[in-house]
């Protein structure tokens, strides 16, 4: 796949893992699981609560994004080779 094809599908990827998944976790998991998550990623209570439940969902959201980049890759470069053949 030509690096020129490429870029379109790392920005959509990253458009989608920065701003929709945290802004769709942020509003449909209930404050109380929120909370709980906080609470479990604050080492002990070093860091803010919520600092820490907002950089374990920015973690988050970079892992899914990688995957996502990597799954399309991977379809985009088969859907294409099919079409040549």
């Amino acid at each position: 796949m030509k690096k020129s094809r490429k870029i379109p599908l790392y920005v959509i990827a990253a458009i989608i893992s920065f701003l929709i998944i945290p802004e769709i976790i942020l509003r449909k998991v209930p404050n109380d699981l929120l909370v709980r998550l906080s609470e479990f990623t604050s080492l002990g209570g070093l860091i803010s609560p919520f600092l820490s439940a907002m950089i374990f969902i920015g973690l988050s959201s970079i892992f899914v994004g990688i995957i996502g980049v990597y799954i399309v890759g991977k379809v985009y470069c088969a859907l294409t080779q099919v079409k040549h053949d």
